[in-house]
């Protein structure tokens, strides 16, 4: 009989949504100051708050495990991993910051993609092309995703 897909939702932290947000306002900002309110501009800038909007209220990281695979959503990124390529789940603490220059949601790197939803504990997923790291926002949240590779 097949498998419920099992799924956890969390949205990222207030620091986290803060580097979405302001870029947004900076876009606007200097939108303005340039080329005052001409139609571009208004244009760009209600774009510009769409964003703000979305990194405030909409902004959401997601993990469904179902018989087969792992689904993996964050902002504007996706990954179904097989199941059967995860080679071990582990929760480990995190200081909840990027190892880099680039302050996304999703990062890559030599060390695998990090998903940082800020937060003190991250859930590692080691599969065989890949290496997965899930910075949940709290240590119970971390301890929750990691049991969900348990069902």
């Amino acid at each position: 009989m097949p498998m419920t897909p099992t799924t956890m939702t969390f949205r990222p932290t207030v620091p986290v949504r803060l580097t979405l947000i302001i870029p947004g306002v900076a876009i606007i900002a200097a939108l303005v100051a340039y080329f005052h309110w001409t139609p571009p501009t208004i244009v760009t800038a209600l774009a510009a708050l769409a964003l703000i909007g979305w990194a405030a209220w909409g902004c959401t990281v997601r993990i469904t495990v179902d018989d087969t695979t792992v689904s993996l959503v964050a902002p504007l990124w996706s990954r179904e991993i097989p199941l059967d390529s995860i080679e071990s789940v582990q929760v480990i603490p995190d200081d909840g910051r990027n190892r880099g220059w680039i302050n996304w949601i999703v990062t890559k790197s030599r060390a695998g993609v990090r998903i940082n939803a800020g937060g003190t504990a991250a859930v590692v997923i080691a599969a065989r092309a890949e290496t997965y790291t899930i910075v949940c926002p709290t240590p119970e949240q971390a301890r929750l995703c990691a049991q969900l590779f348990d069902a």
